[in-house]
């Protein structure tokens, strides 16, 4: 039980109960809806529609994503902590209430709260601090995509603001970076850097 500004946290097995504040049910990890859409959209179309292939090479990459929370599912079964309490794929409103944010896994502790991207992307992955970019290289191709440092730390900033709206306290929040692909390297540029960066991006076996 933790009680602050009249706002109580109670724990159990199965719920987070924020009394005279908000109630979070622990959610657990769903195959996406748009997957769903996805695949079902394909089953609907003829194999010679012009758009098929972008709706295929849409479905691969929400997939690829999926498997990547589910990797994160996997490494955190073996965490074996009381009153930790986790939550895939959590969608909430901005402070805007038009638009909403998303947040692929929560964990909430009592005496921290920390958020989590999965990244499930093959091959050597450069985090270039100076370009502010995620450039993705493979034996075909070299993609950039955008800094996904900035992502987190937005996520973050939204997640304050939701707190804050819903007179809730805010803890310390820790927000990470995990690629979930045991075979991908990862690298920074430049190499220099401060260790506060580098600790924004893990492997998946980090989280165990």
């Amino acid at each position: 039980l933790l009680i602050v500004n009249n706002c109580q946290l109670l724990y159990n097995s199965s719920k987070i109960f924020l009394k005279g504040c908000v109630m979070l049910i622990v959610k657990e990890l769903q195959v996406p809806i748009k997957v769903r859409a996805l695949k079902a959209l394909l089953r609907r179309i003829p194999a010679s529609h012009p758009k098929r292939v972008l709706i295929e090479e849409e479905l691969a990459i929400a997939t690829a994503g999926y498997k990547g929370e589910q990797s994160m599912r996997y490494y955190i079964e073996h965490i074996n902590e009381k009153y930790h309490h986790y939550y895939f794929n959590i969608r909430l409103p901005t402070v805007h209430n038009n638009t909403y944010f998303q947040i692929d896994l929560l964990l909430i502790t009592p005496s921290y709260i920390a958020s989590f991207e999965s990244k499930n992307m093959q091959g050597t992955l450069t985090f270039d601090f100076q370009a502010r970019q995620l450039i993705q290289k493979t034996q075909d191709e070299e993609i950039g995509y955008n800094d996904p440092i900035q992502q987190i730390a937005r996520q973050e900033k939204q997640f304050k603001e939701w707190l804050t709206k819903r007179k809730l306290p805010i803890p310390p929040l820790l927000s990470t970076i995990v690629v979930t692909n045991p075979h991908s390297i990862i690298k920074f540029y430049p190499e220099r850097i401060p260790t506060s960066l580098y600790q924004k991006v893990i492997k998946g076996d980090y989280l165990e």
